[in-house]
C-alpha cells in the first residue's frame, strides 16, 4: 500500500512538474526570447532613422515602430488558440480582420512614399517581425510542433526513399534498355535469316526441277 501511494506521489509530482516546465518555465523563456528579437528589429529600425537613412517623422517609420511596439507589449498573449480566436471564431472577428486589411491598405499608401532603398529596409523590419511571430507561435504551441515534427519525418522518409530507390530505378532501366536492344537484335537477325531463305528458295526449286 506504501509503494503504490510512493508510486502515485511521485506520478503526480512529475505531471506537476511537466505543467510548470511547459507552462510557465518554457513559456516564459518563449516571451522573453521573442522580445529580445522584437527589441533587437527596433533598435536596428532606430539606429537607421539615426543615422538619417529614413525620418522620425515618417509615417512609414511611426507605424512599423508602433507595430514593434505593440508586438513587445502583447508578445505573452500571443499563441495560435489566440489568434485563431481573434481571426475566427471571436464575436468582433469580422472586425479585427476588417481592421487588418485597412491597416495592410494603409501601409502599402505609406509605403509608397518611401525611396527604394528605404522601403527595403520598412519590409524588412516587418519581414522580421512576422518571422520572429511565426516562430514564437510554432515553438509555443504542442499541435503545431507536433505536425511540424510530422511533415518533417515524412520529408525525411520520401527523400531516403527517393534516394535509395534512384540507383534500383536506373538499374532497371538499364536492364529494360539492354533487354529491347538484345531483342532488338534477335529480330534484325531472324528478319535476316528469313531474306536469306527466301532468296535462295527458288534455286533449290530450280535444282529439284531439272
Amino acid at each position: 500500500m506504501n509503494a503504490d501511494l510512493l508510486v502515485i506521489a511521485l506520478n503526480t509530482a512529475l505531471l506537476v512538474g511537466l505543467w510548470w516546465l511547459w507552462f510557465v518555465g518554457y513559456r516564459d523563456y518563449l516571451v522573453d526570447r521573442t522580445r529580445q528579437d522584437l527589441f533587437r528589429i527596433r533598435d536596428d529600425l532606430f539606429d537607421r532613422a539615426a543615422a538619417g537613412e529614413i525620418g522620425f517623422d515618417v509615417e512609414a517609420y511611426k507605424v512599423t515602430r508602433a507595430t514593434l511596439n505593440g508586438m513587445i507589449h502583447y508578445a505573452h498573449e500571443l499563441s495560435v488558440l489566440r489568434v485563431l480566436l481573434t481571426a475566427f471564431i471571436a464575436p468582433g472577428a469580422k472586425t479585427n480582420v476588417k481592421y487588418a486589411c485597412i491597416f495592410i491598405a494603409h501601409m502599402e499608401r505609406v509605403k509608397a512614399e518611401l525611396t527604394p532603398a528605404q522601403k527595403v529596409f520598412i519590409e524588412g523590419a516587418f519581414n522580421d517581425m512576422h518571422r520572429v511571430t511565426l516562430r514564437h507561435l510554432r515553438d509555443g504551441s504542442l499541435v503545431v510542433r507536433a505536425l511540424a515534427l510530422t511533415v518533417k519525418l515524412v520529408g525525411v522518409c520520401v527523400r531516403h526513399t527517393v534516394i535509395r530507390g534512384l540507383p534500383l530505378a536506373v538499374r532497371l532501366a538499364g536492364r529494360i534498355r539492354k533487354g529491347l536492344s538484345t531483342l532488338s537484335d534477335r529480330m534484325d537477325a531472324d528478319a535476316n535469316l528469313m531474306a536469306t531463305s527466301a532468296s535462295s528458295s527458288p534455286s533449290k526449286l530450280t535444282t529439284f526441277s531439272a
